[in-house]
């Protein structure tokens, strides 16, 4: 084990705010030091969303100041590009040794920033497997027609129906397709992300469930519950979305829409929902699915991985998509391969903040024994990850160590060979 490793699981360091200092090796300092320098941002490419922002959003705010109605998008883009700045506060820390010091700016915490989402995304990950409890597991999406899609995009409360038509959906086959249990008081738990976006950034609102295939009783009891009818799930997610949206858009032309739907969709809304996915898993499939499932639930829009190029004289943008597609194609000749894309950066930029969410809006939403509301004793059934586990993915959402992790060096190893300690009276708290 290295000894960033050490420092990660050990909990080497974290005495230093009792003043505790510890000497490390020079070896050790110095490649810690040739690892650091390299992350420096002279080093790093420039091909950043922040960057893209800094130099066009201006321009954008301006030309197409119509595409800006809603004020969540003026407060995460200001947040966003103020990332990192001393002003918004920071964290001051000195070496007892040579006096050395390090300055940590405070972060945005914006859902926006590529850089805090991914934070983001590791806390609700925590969240969501801190509730799972030991049994299989469904992965299910459920998608809308393109029809529909505008209405959604126009009116952002209009959501928030999504996620009631989910929850309808499984208490219909919950009353009905097992009775004899929903009359014992038997429940489901399952969650809920909503994703606005595809792969491309295109604008296409769906629900991504992660569903328990137990029910559990006021007792602690638990019995399987792992048969899902493909055509009962889309029909009635059909059903119920568009009496929902009716109530709520109840027009003429949307009369005729849903006249319209019911009509041409016959076999319902597409719901993909299969029990082979865990074939994809090859060590500890259900940890495994659940694993991809809570980090996949809260990952932003783009990656910054994708984007390959960004011309700042013709102004556009370079990246890449790999289709949803081909995830269920095994045959490579039949799939379409990766996507690449370059388009005008404006339009890039207009793709990336239609997806900003409402604000104090939940994406991430708990139903069944795994709601807080539930009255059933989950805690009767063992968990799907042990405390040690929690317990390091937990400690990953701290800065330290999330570089230590991601980067693999010690933002707080002086070149001298200490850990550098806290000074809160050099701190700056705005």
């Amino acid at each position: 084990m290295s000894f960033l490793d050490d420092l990660f699981y050990n909990e080497i360091g974290d005495g230093m705010s009792m003043g505790v200092s510890i000497a490390v090796n020079l070896e050790k300092v110095y490649r810690n030091e040739h690892i650091k320098r390299n992350h420096l941002k002279v080093n790093r490419s420039s091909n950043t969303i922040k960057m893209i922002f800094l130099e066009y959003w201006d321009t954008f705010r301006h030309q197409f100041s119509h595409r800006i109605i809603r004020p969540e998008i003026d407060k995460n883009i200001d947040a966003f590009l103020k990332c990192g700045s001393y002003a918004n506060g920071y964290l001051f820390y000195s070496c007892p040794n040579c006096h050395k010091y390090h300055i940590s700016a405070f972060t945005c915490k914006s859902r926006f920033c590529p850089s805090c989402a991914h934070k983001y995304r590791d806390s609700r990950a925590l969240a969501m497997s801190n509730k799972c409890v030991e049994s299989e597991y469904r992965h299910i999406v459920f998608t809308i027609p393109e029809e529909l899609r505008l209405y959604f995009l126009i009116n952002r409360n209009l959501l928030n129906l999504l996620f009631k038509a989910v929850n309808q959906v499984f208490k219909f086959i919950l009353k009905n397709k097992y009775k004899k249990y929903f009359s014992q008081g038997f429940n489901h738990g399952f969650m809920c992300a909503l994703h606005t976006f595809g792969r491309d950034l295109k604008w296409n609102p769906h629900i991504h469930c992660l569903m328990s295939e137990i029910l559990i009783d006021k007792s602690g009891k638990a019995v399987k519950y792992s048969y899902f009818h493909y055509a009962s799930l889309r029909k009635s997610f059909m059903k119920c979305l568009l009496d929902l949206l009716y109530k709520e858009i109840n027009t003429k032309a949307f009369y005729q829409l849903k006249c319209y739907l019911y009509k041409y969709k016959d076999n319902g809304f597409y719901v993909y929902a299969p029990k082979i996915q865990l074939d994809s898993f090859k060590h500890n499939q259900v940890k495994s699915l659940v694993e991809y499932v809570t980090r996949y639930a809260s990952h932003p829009p783009m990656s910054e991985a994708r984007i390959t190029d960004v011309n700042y004289e013709t102004d556009t943008v370079s990246y890449y998509y790999d289709p949803h597609e081909d995830d269920h194609i095994e045959d490579d000749q039949l799939k379409r391969g990766r996507q690449f894309v370059s388009e005008s950066v404006f339009t890039f930029i207009g793709k990336l903040i239609t997806h900003i969410p409402p604000t104090k809006f939940h994406t991430i939403r708990y139903y069944g024994f795994f709601s807080n509301r539930s009255t059933i004793p989950t805690d009767k059934i063992s968990k799907l990850f042990n405390n040690s586990y929690l317990y390091k993915i937990k400690k990953l959402l701290r800065w330290r160590h999330r570089i230590i992790h991601f980067f693999n060096y010690d933002p707080i190893l002086c070149d001298c060979g200490f850990l550098m300690e806290i000074d809160y009276e050099s701190c700056y708290f705005p």
